[in-house]
């Protein structure tokens, strides 16, 4: 879903305040419409992801693009929070993030919540 201060998005994509999901293949899109003309917006966007974890022998690993280099305008700041589920260990949480120099992750174990900056 698509939020902006507060207020979602409805999941029509015939008018400003509106968004459109397409998951035809891989990666999925999310185009959303609204009016602006010289300002800054924020928006939000949630999306749950499933069977996206790749466990290995030692280790289970989240690989994920959240920005793309593919967006037709300019995104920055990102601030990403990565819910983990129940099933998952907080002290075995360990978080790398690729991205600007300045980037940040931190990690708050008590929610399982890993959390990106750039």
């Amino acid at each position: 879903s698509v939020w902006e201060n507060g207020v979602m998005y409805q999941p029509e994509w015939t008018r400003i305040g509106g968004y459109q999901e397409t998951h035809v293949g891989s990666p999925a899109t999310v185009r959303w419409f609204y009016d602006a003309k010289n300002e800054k917006r924020d928006f939000e966007l949630k999306y749950g992801i499933s069977d996206s974890i790749i466990n290995h022998p030692d280790t289970s690993e989240l690989y994920w693009k959240f920005v793309g280099d593919e967006w037709t305008v300019k995104s920055g700041p990102v601030d990403v929070q990565v819910q983990l589920p129940d099933s998952v260990q907080p002290e075995s949480i360990l978080a790398w993030g690729h991205g600007p120099l300045d980037g940040q992750v931190t990690i708050d174990r008590p929610t399982r919540v890993v959390h990106f900056t750039a």
